[in-house]
């Protein structure tokens, strides 16, 4: 009974809450470059970045994700043997 009426109130204070979604997005497509040769530098740097906030009530969510891009170097097949170029964060 108790989890009848506990679901009950919470159904009903979704439905009957106002909700809020708050999502915000980035993304950067460009590459860092060395002044004196314009040579690739070889640093991860975040590519893309997600943020959801969503709140009903009393209720909130919040969410990032992130992706990070590391330019691999000419013999890096050599040296790693991870074929991953993006990451997730």
């Amino acid at each position: 009974m108790k989890l009848k009426s506990l679901l009950t109130f919470f159904l009903f204070s979704l439905l009957m809450g106002e909700p809020s979604t708050y999502l915000n997005t980035n993304i950067h497509l460009y590459n860092i470059r060395r002044l004196s040769d314009f040579s690739i530098i070889n640093l991860p740097f975040r590519i893309l970045s997600i943020n959801l906030d969503r709140q009903d009530g009393d209720f909130a969510l919040n969410s990032t994700l992130a992706m990070e891009y590391r330019t691999r170097m000419d013999n890096s097949f050599f040296i790693s043997s991870d074929p991953q170029d993006f990451t997730w964060d």
